[in-house]
């Protein structure tokens, strides 16, 4: 029986190699799963950081956009109006400019639910006419705002980690609102106006009927 002790030994080693690899497998991938981690995490950090400038910026010029308000007493309407709307038309123009690197900054973000988030209230906040119904009771720059508060709370709590997005607040909702019946109403007049002008045309070419 003095050939079993090799073979014993052999065993052995070979169940101490064995056991050494697999040990050294999960240590390897324990590494690699802390290093996909922390590369994700300083990933995240460094969109936050950009964003949280821009979002900064935004709000700033949220806080600058022209009310819809009536003439003061004495001034001319139509003239009026006029300057409102050269007013409302600047302010777009650097809201789209402010609004562009969030909406790269987004872009970049993997979580879905976050990034159409930001997206959507990058859209919302695009058109002032499109935000018409939403800042009729508390005016465009409560709207404008909270748009902007939605998406820095949203931000930061994907940057901490936590399982589910806050739910939209109140300006969200009464923007996507706004938004969706304003859009309504673009189709709606876009399908009589294309009703109107086929009617027309059969009303001009009587051999067509």
């Amino acid at each position: 029986m003095d050939w079993i002790s090799p073979v014993s030994g052999l065993v052995g080693a070979l169940l101490g190699a064995s056991a050494s690899t697999v040990t050294a497998v999960l240590v390897l991938k324990a590494q690699l799963s802390d290093a996909r981690t922390a590369r994700a995490d300083a990933e995240r950090a460094n969109v936050v950081a950009s964003l949280a400038k821009e979002l900064e910026a935004l709000e700033d010029h949220a806080r600058r956009v022209p009310e819809d308000t009536n003439p003061p007493r004495g001034d001319d309407v139509r003239e009026f109006r006029m300057r409102q709307r050269e007013a409302e038309k600047q302010w777009e123009g650097i809201w789209r400019s402010k609004a562009h690197p969030v909406r790269v900054g987004a872009l970049q973000i993997k979580q879905e639910e976050l990034r159409h988030r930001l997206l959507d209230s990058l859209k919302y906040g695009e058109s002032l006419h499109m935000l018409e119904y939403a800042t009729h009771q508390h005016g465009r720059r409560w709207v404008l705002r909270g748009l902007v508060e939605d998406m820095t709370q949203s931000l930061f709590a994907w940057r901490r980690g936590e399982a589910d997005l806050p739910k939209p607040n109140r300006a969200f909702k009464e923007a996507e609102e706004s938004f969706d019946l304003k859009t309504e109403e673009w189709q709606m007049t876009a399908e009589a106006e294309e009703a109107d002008r086929q009617q027309r045309l059969v009303q001009g070419n009587p051999d067509q009927s």
